[in-house]
């Protein structure tokens, strides 16, 4: 029984990979910025940015509008694979 659980945890993470690459395949803005999908899984996504020097604001740090930029691609990627229920 047990591998049965590890086929159905790699068949349900390689869904939520697929749905994510899915989703951030028309994402040219994120693209752009160099955004990468690190790891997905159910309900759960991680992605990072190299900071580059033009992107810094006045006090030499990244700029906080490319920060929600960020964080504006991997909640539609997190929730893309997540469960749709009506308390989520």
């Amino acid at each position: 029984m047990r591998w049965q659980s590890a086929v159905i945890l790699f068949v349900v993470l390689s869904l939520a990979r697929a749905c994510a690459d899915a989703m951030l395949a028309g994402d040219r803005a994120s693209a752009s910025f160099g955004t990468i999908l690190d790891s997905v899984a159910t309900g759960r996504a991680t992605m990072s940015m190299k900071v580059l020097p033009e992107m810094a604001n006045g006090l030499g740090i990244c700029h906080g509008g490319l920060i929600f930029t960020l964080g504006d691609a991997v909640i539609p990627a997190a929730r893309t694979t997540g469960r749709y229920d009506a308390h989520a």
